[in-house]
């Protein structure tokens, strides 16, 4: 299952394997002795005996003795590779921790190991792991509390039914460098249950000792003690012969052999490690030469090292530096890196570099202190790797990461753009593969860990030297590159790492890494799935004083020359899935999850990176109050209403499941329900606001009520915890309220009712529907009912718009201020930033543009809003006339607002047809018009009064004498421009809301599209006779994929030939044959009719069937077109050009 894969950190049973192999293989004669000691049999056969520890100096063969072991308990466990282990009980789990390796050397990958393998046998215990996994995901396994979950589900599945009886095996707990306390205490947990049984091994660690001792008096077994140094000894001695009867320069050289065993056996002092060590260096000597280079080898471990790096000194200048490079990068990264991986990270040369057999003749220059095995670099031992560390890098850790950060980032520069060579700018296909030779196999480990080495150093420097760093390698790196190591991170699959890495430097620039965070948050998802839009869509359509934008702009894809037209309010992206007004939303204390609730539906789950939906719970309630994560990241809390009134209840959330709560219910009276939460930042509070008004402040271990404040008159709809614990805000209708947390005293009041909001021509105050504190733990970020979000400042009074929010319910920020996010319901994420900024005059008009039209030839395009309308070059990008409507000012402000509702471009550009459609509070409330303007000029030429309801589409035949009209519900009217007076009027009864009308090319017929009132993907297309007005045709056609509701149907068009009918830019019909009504893609449209509208398919402007640039949907969603070079986008903010 996923959840075993995520699971997997490592294999056990593939590192046993591994640490045989690097060891020259298990010898059964160098463990035998142990299998018949008394403390070993004791612990075997004594159900009392539950733990034994094995402890010894390094070299002493501990691992391999474990390895011993578990091959001789195994033929009785599951783990047996007979046939009949199905009949066996036991189960065994064992773990190897390895200090130079970083996956490996913590508490909790120690504990990933140990449940991955007991799965692996009784593979019904997995349920345990889903409980959680099903609720975070993968991220159960690396987040901040993952040794807390895991710990949880370790003692779930070793207290469950099925295990009858367990083995437990862990080597080197010396060598788990993270949370190797916890690590003990898991350990010792174990000794009160009889069917479990333990094996560790470590060496002589005072802590260790301490911590075990006392619980395993008569289960320790030191290699150090006499009788137990003397079987040590043995097994070494067999070690000895075996490892002399392999070494090939002395093959049949009998009395060579013996003198070499004397002579080792003499020197050994008991050690395995020194054994090893030996016969690797008498590997690379001739015959001749074994019995002095044995008698020059030094007996301790330290003094063997200090030989090795002797020799290493001793090498030309070039070798010695580029083999200490070596020891330094193997030293400083995370986890072993691969031969490819370590000749960047060291910085060798490209000419050696790119020659994995030159970098594996540089490890065996390195002595026997790194050694090879499956095409990964490792010390030898740990204490091969102490040594390095006292010896040579005990006093310059700033250094070392620098130096790994420094050829980390000058690699990535390298790289050019397009790394794989795509043809397509589109998404790769799922199977793909990387070409071979794979130019990012070497550089995986430097793009995931550049920045913590950054990290690394800036701790471990000073200040002045952190600045001197970032400005004369950070800075010029990001400024320069940045995009290389994005694409590269797609196609590596690690843009969730990239932002993590952002995150931890933000503290070091935040204003750059902020910008690269935001670019790599909005685009993520299709970046992900299409690289080089890193260089296409995500780079255009980036804000446009965006930093990434503004420096990284001449590595566009070569085919973009320029864009204009982009939206400036921050926006990121848009989560989709409830049907119904999102009622609850809240951002996880991490800031990479969303949690979101609709009325009466499921509990939604969103990665807040890539947007994707990652779960859902089942919690049909009939409406949702509150939502609130611990700051833990462990809990979420909901506040639901069960459709019974006055009755609430408050779950939390552990899994993929709701589960109510062992808590009281958060109410001091069950008349009362729950419908504000948040906790404080500690998580020891949990407030609660009730529909009373009343505020309860609780204990969030015990439950226990701790204050009542007398908050409001009336029910709480919002409330809100500052980040110090110390204020909280309380938000009724349309007062707001600051409270001591402490105390309860009131500390200040906000009354929207005191401001006036625009809304188009009309003012509103708007109640409070959400409260959140900003980062500063002053300001305030509001949801106000019916307008844009607004901030507070308490200290100056001052309420200021945001040019984001409108209409929405809720909204939620980030902890660290950067996300923002705003319901309704749709859910919209946004760069917090900009999004709390104040509202400017550009936002002054509250509905957006969403009526367009261009002329036939692609060279303007108008677009309306309100009582707004303007015409654009597109050619030039320039808006050639805006024409605004007053005409309502001319009868004593009888007309409270004006509102276009069609809108179409004569095919010489010179006239602009218009539908106006007036409210009043008058005696005639509704009021239709016909509108004809001078492009030219600006003069309003005509103005049609219509007795008719809203007017909903327009068309002017190719000759500009005519016009077609459609009218709600289902009338068509053809206006003679030049004589004046109607040509002929037609009642479509069947159709509703004739949207979509069009000329035949010559002007014989006119075709009027209707979208079917109940079927949203069915298009009703009737076509008329233009002389007589006579029904000509009339057919219902399905189009293949459901347009989204904001979209709707607002464009067709005849073929040059007039033949057939193009619906929406990309769909075709053919005419007149009753027999073909369904509707096809046609990938050739642009050859029928080249500058009238190429179709952007499925969001991609497209050449010769090959993908180029992807259009956001906010940016495609009134209009989208491609004349010649030019990509014309109609949508809300107004009209966005790209000349390619």
């Amino acid at each position: 299952s996923q959840c075993l894969k995520d699971l997997r950190s490592t294999d056990p049973r593939d590192d046993k394997m591994r640490i045989q192999n690097t060891k020259g293989g298990l010898l059964k004669d160098s463990y035998r002795w142990i299998l018949e000691h008394e403390t070993f049999k004791d612990w075997r056969d004594n159900a009392e005996n539950r733990i034994l520890w094995i402890k010894g100096d390094p070299g002493k063969g501990k691992t391999m003795l474990l390895c011993g072991i578990i091959d001789e308990l195994m033929p009785k466990t599951k783990l047996a590779k007979s046939a009949d282990q199905t009949a066996n009980t036991i189960l065994l789990s064992y773990f190897f921790c390895q200090g130079t390796d970083r996956r490996i050397n913590n508490a909790t990958a120690v504990l990933r190991g140990l449940i991955y393998l007991i799965i692996a046998q009784e593979p019904s215990l997995i349920s345990h792991v889903l409980e959680k996994y099903n609720h975070a995901g993968k991220d159960l396994f690396s987040d901040g509390n993952a040794w807390v979950a895991l710990s949880e589900i370790f003692a779930a599945i070793l207290q469950d039914p099925k295990m009858k009886e367990v083995i437990l095996v862990i080597d080197a707990l010396d060598e788990c460098e993270a949370d190797l306390s916890n690590l003990l205490d898991v350990i010792v947990q174990q000794f009160e249950f009889s069917h479990i049984k333990c094996i560790v091994s470590s060496r002589n660690i005072l802590g260790i000792q301490q911590r075990l001792e006392s619980y395993i008096p008569e289960g320790v077994l030191s290699l150090e003690l006499k009788g137990n140094a003397s079987c040590v000894s043995e097994a070494v001695d067999a070690y000895i012969e075996h490892s002399i009867s392999r070494l090939t320069s002395i093959q049949g050289e009998y009395s060579v052999q013996e003198n070499l065993r004397k002579l080792v056996q003499q020197k050994a002092n008991g050690t395995f490690l020194w054994v090893s060590l030996v016969m690797k260096e008498l590997q690379k000597v001739e015959a001749w030469e074994v019995m002095e280079v044995v008698a020059d080898m030094p007996t301790d471990l330290v003094a063997l090292y200090n030989r090795m790096m002797h020799q290493i000194n001793s090498l030309s200048r070039r070798n010695k530096s580029l083999c200490k490079n070596l020891l330094s990068a193997v030293f400083t990264a995370y986890y072993p890196l691969s031969l490819a991986e370590v000749g960047v990270v060291a910085g060798i040369p490209d000419h050696i570099s790119g020659s994995l057999e030159s970098i594996a003749k540089l490890v065996t220059m390195c002595g026997s202190l790194l050694t090879l095995n499956e095409d990964k670099v490792y010390f030898i031992h740990q204490s091969a790797k102490d040594f390095v560390y006292t010896e040579i890098h005990s006093t310059d850790a700033a250094k070392r990461h620098l130096d790994v950060f420094k050829q980390s980032v000058a690699a990535i520069s390298k790289l050019p753009k397009n790394i794989y060579g795509l043809t397509d700018f589109g998404p790769r296909p799922k199977d793909a593969q990387p070409p071979d030779p794979n130019p990012l196999a070497s550089m995986r480990y430097s793009c995931f860990y550049w920045a913590n080495h950054l990290c690394d150093t800036c701790n471990a420097s000073s200040e002045d030297e952190t600045q001197l760093i970032i400005n004369e390698t950070f800075k010029p790196f990001l400024n320069n590159h940045v995009l290389r190591w994005i694409e590269s991170l797609s196609l590596l699959d690690g843009l969730l790492e990239g932002i993590r890495s952002m995150r931890k430097l933000l503290h070091e620039l935040s204003s750059t890494l902020s910008s690269i965070e935001i670019f790599i948050l909005r685009n993520a998802a299709l970046i992900t799935k299409s690289p080089l839009q890193v260089y296409g869509s995500a780079l255009m359509f980036s804000p446009v004083h965006d930093h990434i934008k503004a420096t990284q702009w001449d590595e566009r894809l070569p085919f973009i020359k320029d864009i204009q037209g982009i939206t400036t309010d921050g926006f990121l992206k848009t989560l989709k899935y409830h049907t119904r007004r999102v009622e609850a939303l809240a951002i996880s204390p991490d800031g990479e999850m969303l949690v979101s609730k609709s009325w009466h539906e499921q509990l939604c789950c969103w990665d807040v990176a890539t947007g994707a939906l990652d779960w859902t719970v089942q919690c049909h309630d009939y409406g949702v109050s509150a939502i609130a994560f611990s700051p833990d990241n462990r809990i979420l809390l909901l506040a639901t209403s069960s459709g019974i009134p006055n009755a609430s209840r408050v779950v939390r959330l552990v899994v993929k499941r709701a589960v109510r709560l062992n808590w009281p219910s958060l109410t001091i009276d069950c008349h009362y329900d729950v419908t504000a939460l948040a906790f404080s930042s500690d998580c020891k509070t949990l407030v609660s606001g009730l529909t009373s008004g009343l505020i309860l402040l609780w204990d969030a271990t015990t439950g226990a009520c701790l204050q009542i404040i007398q908050g409001h008159d009336g029910e709480i709809q919002a409330i809100a915890v500052s980040p110090d614990g110390g204020k909280i805000a309380s938000g009724s209708r349309k007062i707001l309220r600051l409270w001591d947390a402490a105390t309860g005293a009131h500390l200040g009041e906000l009354n929207t009712a005191d401001y006036e909001f625009a809304r188009g021509f009309f003012t509103t105050t708007g109640i409070i529907q959400a409260i959140t504190f900003c980062q500063d733990g002053e300001k305030l970020l509001l949801s106000l009912e019916g307008v844009e979000n607004s901030v507070w400042d308490p200290s100056s009074g001052i309420l200021v718009q945001t040019s984001v929010g409108e209409d929405d319910s809720v909204i939620a920020i980030s902890p660290d201020n950067k996300i923002l996010a705003s319901a309704s319901h749709k859910i919209q994420l946004w760069d917090a930033a900009i999004g709390m900024q104040e509202k400017g005059e550009s936002n002054h008009f509250v509905d957006a543009y969403r009526l367009f039209a261009f002329t036939p030839d692609g060279k303007a395009v108008a677009c309306a809003k309100s009582n707004i309308a303007q015409i654009w070059d597109t050619t030039a990008g320039e808006c050639c006339r805006t024409i605004e409507d007053n005409w309502r000012h001319n009868f004593t402000d009888i007309w409270d607002s004006c509102d276009y509702s069609a809108i179409a471009i004569s095919a010489n550009g010179k006239t602009l047809a218009l539908g106006a459609w007036y409210e009043s509070g008058g005696p005639t409330a509704l009021h239709c018009q016909i509108q004809l303007w001078d492009t030219m000029t600006g003069e309003c030429t005509c103005r049609e009064p219509m007795d008719r309801n809203r007017v909903r589409g327009l068309a002017f035949s190719s000759d500009g004498t005519k016009l077609a009209m459609g009218f709600e519900p289902g009338t068509v009217v053809l206006l003679d421009i030049v004589k004046g007076g109607w040509l002929w009027e037609v009642d479509c009864y069947h159709s509703y809301r004739p949207r979509c009308l069009a000329f035949s090319p010559n002007n014989s017929m006119l075709a009027s599209a209707h979208y079917h009132l109940f079927e949203a993907k069915i298009y009703q297309i009737d076509l008329w006779d233009t002389a007589t007005g006579k029904h000509r045709q009339e057919f219902d056609v399905e189009i293949p994929v459901k347009i989204p509701d904001e979209q709707t149907y607002n464009h067709i068009m005849f073929s040059p030939d007039g033949q057939h009918l193009y619906l929406e830019h990309q769909y075709r019909v053919r005419l007149f044959e009753d027999d073909e009504r369904i509707v096809s893609l046609d990938a050739d449209l642009s050859k029928d009719i080249q500058g009238r509208g190429i179709p952007i398919t499925d969001g991609w402007v497209t050449q010769n069937r090959r993908r180029l640039l992807w259009i956001p949907e906010e940016y495609r969603n009134q209009c989208a077109f491609v004349c010649g070079s030019t990509v014309v986008l109609g949508h809300g903010a107004g009209i966005t050009f790209i000349w390619l």
